[in-house]
């Protein structure tokens, strides 16, 4: 086992004993014999899909309705705002996301020159938060963020960006929910991949894009969809598009910086903090006062 294989090895572990801790402390003990501690990468990943799967599978109706990730941060005096302009006016387009508060409405959110960004991906699972982490990028850094899939939804609600050509050095990050080889290797700039990858805990990740999926971006599945045959299947394989959206950036990634979503709700400004560093911009200490 090469040492990146080591990493990825010891960091599943890791995640899955802090799901058990998290997740399993009302249900049913499980036992791992010293044996176990020899187990291979992939006998590893087989394990974590299991367990997951097992537990998703028999949570109870009333237990499936995580919030969905799109949520609001708490700033000074934020108020959503949305813009309605034609595609050849972005250029010109600068978002004000304090314009109630005297202070903090001095900072915008604006587009970079193009060529003037390296491609970086802003990596996650389809309900990790991804949304909303956005916007305290853009909050942290004045940057617009970007997105390989260009939804106009998304621009009418504030997100500028989201219509740039995401190659086009213009926006600070990218979002993609991709996870194949090739996809993560499109985001070669320099002569190597950086990314920002999201992770949230699989119970509620895959529960917010099921969620998502049939009950739109701010809803819940109806509690039937949960009982059919099609529930387990989805779990089936979301289980296993959690865990390969994980694993592959890990290993294709030359440079990552990892964002734990529970972790950035409790505690967001010093992470963003270093996350913008890890961007390479100067930081504006006065932005992360207007962050709460």
């Amino acid at each position: 086992m090469n040492r990146r294989n080591f990493y990825i090895y010891f960091t599943l572990i890791l995640v899955t004993l802090l799901f058990y801790i998290d997740n399993f402390d009302n249900t049913d003990s499980v036992e791992v014999s010293a044996t176990n501690s020899k187990l291979t990468l992939d006998a590893t990943k087989k394990l974590f899909h299991e367990e997951i799967f097992y537990k998703l599978s028999k949570l109870g109706v009333e237990e499936r309705h995580a919030q969905p990730s799109r949520e609001q941060v708490q700033c000074k005096s934020w108020r959503p705002t949305h813009f309605y302009p034609t595609f050849y006016t972005i250029k010109k387009l600068r978002r004000q996301l304090w314009r109630n508060d005297e202070i903090c409405s001095k900072f915008e959110v604006k587009r970079a020159k193009k060529g003037q960004l390296p491609a970086v991906a802003l990596a996650s699972y389809p309900g990790s938060g991804n949304t909303w982490i956005r916007y305290l990028i853009e909050a942290s850094t004045g940057v617009f963020t970007g997105s390989v899939y260009e939804d106009r939804h998304l621009y009418f609600s504030g997100f500028l960006g989201e219509l740039a050509d995401w190659s086009s050095g213009e926006t600070i990050v990218q979002k993609t929910h991709d996870f194949g080889e090739g996809n993560i290797k499109k985001f070669v700039s320099n002569n190597k991949i950086k990314a920002v990858l999201v992770i949230r805990n699989p119970y509620d990740a895959i529960i917010s894009y099921h969620n998502y999926i049939y009950g739109g971006h701010n809803g819940f599945a109806p509690k039937k969809d949960f009982k059919r045959q099609e529930w387990k299947l989805f779990l089936f394989f979301q289980v296993k598009n959690w865990l390969s959206t994980i694993m592959n950036w890990m290993e294709f990634s030359d440079e990552l910086f990892i964002i734990h979503y529970e972790l950035l709700r409790k505690e967001p400004v010093p992470i963003l903090r270093n996350l913008t560093r890890f961007l390479g911009l100067t930081i504006e200490e006065d932005r992360f006062k207007c962050i709460q």
